[in-house]
């Protein structure tokens, strides 16, 4: 049971790291375009 339980926990924020980063792609990606068309 608490194998379990830790195993979920582990694969749920497992899975949190990977929605985050994703993400931090599209924010950083958005921010550069951005200010690409304000400088530009």
């Amino acid at each position: 049971m608490e194998v379990c339980f830790l195993y979920g926990l582990d694969d749920l924020s497992v899975f949190y790291l990977s929605f985050y980063k994703i993400v931090r792609k599209k924010l950083l990606h958005l921010r550069k375009s951005i200010a690409y068309s304000i400088f530009s």
